[in-house]
């Protein structure tokens, strides 16, 4: 599910679905951002893929959201908000900054 471009990065993350985080990877690459569940959660009914066209990404922030750890909050134009726990996530927002068109 990770996108066509070339790859500029991938890591590990959890990707937020309410209380639940789902492990998987996280890649951005020169068309997309895109997570992929990893096959433990597939196998748990978790299989949540996501996919954001860089061009439709809106706003990218590093939040805390009730926990101490900084998450990567990616927002679309649609307004739907993705929450992923990274490693360097401060880095991981400026280059993903970087590769939005629009920010």
């Amino acid at each position: 599910m990770s996108g066509h471009g070339t790859s500029q990065w991938q890591v590990r993350a959890n990707l937020y679905r309410g209380w639940r985080a789902l492990g998987g990877r996280l890649t951005l690459d020169t068309e997309a951002l895109s997570f992929e569940p990893h096959g433990l959660e597939r196998a748990l009914g978790g299989g949540v893929h996501y996919r954001a066209p860089l061009a439709q990404i809106s706003s990218v922030a590093v939040a805390r959201r009730g926990f101490p750890r900084k998450r990567l909050v990616v927002v679309t134009a649609d307004g739907t908000e993705a929450r992923f726990l990274v490693p360097k996530v401060e880095a991981r927002a400026a280059d993903l900054r970087r590769a939005v068109p629009s920010l």
